[in-house]
């Protein structure tokens, strides 16, 4: 558990103990506090120091919560979810509990988002001077970002999928295609409840929010919403892609089936004549050599024929 204190005369960040962030943010003094790996003191701590409401309390400890928030009378409380290595991998969850002047952050291990928000704090303090609503946007912007790079790296993969597709179609691609599409229906999931929450955040009167927030989490909203679009247009693209699988597949098979016809057809008058001529009946000069040789060469020369028609007719 670390603690933040931004000092105004000073324009400077310094980490202090969490026991004197309850006091200074009392007095106004905008204050950060970050819990990583929360264990039962630590909840316990949260419980006494700070007036949170039970059901945040309870939706804190929950680790499979919904993005979601519950405004209460001093505090209120945040559930938001981030790629776990800035790039891919699972949603990491965490939660934003905040005031007019105090911010905390609860999370299970590292939150690249959070990581990178203390990590711009130590050289520019003052992201934590200009009030907690702008600190508080920063850290769900950066999660939100992360998301357009998932974007960005489904949308190569579908495209990789779609060219081997039309080089070589096969059931792995098929399999690539659907488990993206599972993840583009895990994000949408999560960006949808975050869009929700944002819209809450933009309607309610909240003290932490000032008027010349409003833009910040404008913005924020309109993020959101992209990605819901991108993520629709993906799964478009990905059901496409099936379907361009489906006719590939189609269009091959009809190429193999009119190819068999083409050699089925050409067989069949010379299985004829060959069967005709290998019955067990006399016919004029079947048992001398010349009838033998004048038999074969009919043979060859229906063949060529047929096939000199296939080709004009374009068929091979």
């Amino acid at each position: 558990m670390k603690a933040y204190l931004f000092n105004a005369d000073k324009n400077t960040v310094t980490e202090i103990s969490p026991e004197r962030a309850v006091v200074q943010a009392a007095k106004g003094n905008y204050c950060w506090l970050d819990i990583e790996s929360p264990v039962e003191d630590d909840f316990l701590a949260l419980t006494k120091r700070f007036k949170i409401q039970p059901l945040a309390m309870k939706q804190i400890r929950n680790a499979a919560g919904v993005p979601e928030i519950i405004t209460g009378t001093e505090l209120s409380y945040i559930c938001w979810y981030g790629p776990e290595n800035g790039v891919s991998g699972q949603n990491k969850r965490f939660s934003c509990v905040f005031g007019e002047s105090l911010l905390i952050t609860i999370r299970e291990g590292r939150v690249p988002a959070i990581d990178r928000n203390l990590e711009v704090l130590a050289e520019e303090p003052e992201i934590l001077g200009r009030g907690i609503g702008i600190l508080l946007y920063n850290i769900l912007d950066a999660a939100v970002d992360d998301y357009f790079l998932i974007i960005d790296s489904l949308s190569d993969r579908i495209d990789q999928i779609e060219d081997a597709m039309f080089a070589h179609p096969g059931a792995d691609d098929v399999r690539h295609l659907f488990d993206l599409k599972r993840q583009m229906i895990d994000l949408r999931r999560v960006i949808e409840p975050e869009r929700e929450v944002v819209n809450s955040l933009l309607r309610r009167e909240l003290n932490f929010l000032q008027s010349n927030n409003e833009v910040y989490f404008q913005d924020l909203y309109d993020h959101l919403v992209r990605i819901i679009d991108l993520i629709d247009t993906l799964r478009d693209v990905t059901s496409g892609a099936m379907q361009i699988y489906q006719a590939t597949i189609s269009n091959n098979l009809n190429a193999i089936m009119k190819q068999l016809t083409i050699i089925a057809t050409i067989m069949m008058p010379l299985t004829l004549i060959s069967g005709i001529f290998g019955m067990n009946v006399a016919f004029p000069g079947k048992e001398t050599p010349a009838g033998f040789w004048i038999i074969m060469t009919a043979i060859v020369a229906i063949g060529a024929a047929m096939l000199v028609w296939v080709w004009k007719r374009h068929w091979i």
